[in-house]
Formats: structure tokens, C-alpha cells, sequence
């Protein structure tokens, strides 16, 4: 049991890895701009076109274009990077905002 939860942490840090490396695919920055839009019901519509699962694709079966529950959580995913990407801007601009205030008392 323990085997499969490393190799499930494994199988995720990988992932990780080469979605920083790769980015996004064009159908997943579509569905962002989409939810930035508040088009989230157009997103999942696209999101469920579009999902295909890895084995289908492997197996180049075209015709399966994919599930709601597969549809639900890729948007889920982008919305939670986009909410992370928001939340970093922000306290980047706190950051900025607290260290040129410091700079300024300084130089005086």
C-alpha cells in the first residue's frame, strides 16, 4: 500500500515537472481565458470536447472525446493555477510596495 502512494507522489511530481517545462496545451489557455472571462459553463463545454484520457491516446482512439468528470476536474486545475497565479501577483506587488517604501525612509 505504501509502494502505491510513492508511486502515485512520483507520478505527480512528474507531471509537475513537465507541465513547467511543456506549458499548457492550446485548448487549456482557451479554457483559462474562458474562466477569466466568467464563461465557466463554456469552458467545461470545451474542457469535455477537448479531455482526452493519456490511454486513449495512446491507443489513438478519436472517437472517445472524453468524460464531465474528467472535463470538471481539468477546469477545476486551471482554475485553482489561475486563482495560485493571481494570489503570487499580489504578493509580489505587496513586496514591492513594503520594500520601496523602505528604500525611500533609506535614502532619507
Amino acid at each position: 500500500m505504501i509502494e502505491i502512494k510513492i508511486e502515485i507522489l512520483q507520478k505527480k511530481k512528474l507531471y509537475q515537472i513537465i507541465h513547467e517545462t511543456v506549458g499548457f496545451a492550446p485548448y487549456e489557455k482557451r479554457v483559462m481565458e474562458l474562466i477569466r472571462l466568467d464563461k465557466a459553463k463554456k469552458a467545461l463545454k470545451l474542457a469535455k470536447k477537448r479531455e482526452k484520457h493519456k490511454f486513449d491516446v495512446c491507443l489513438k482512439i478519436l472517437k472517445q472525446l472524453g468524460t464531465h468528470k474528467r472535463a470538471k476536474k481539468k477546469t477545476a486545475f486551471l482554475n485553482n493555477y489561475l486563482a495560485e497565479q493571481a494570489r503570487l501577483e499580489a504578493l509580489k506587488k505587496t513586496q514591492q510596495k513594503v520594500t520601496g517604501v523602505t528604500a525611500q525612509k533609506e535614502q532619507s
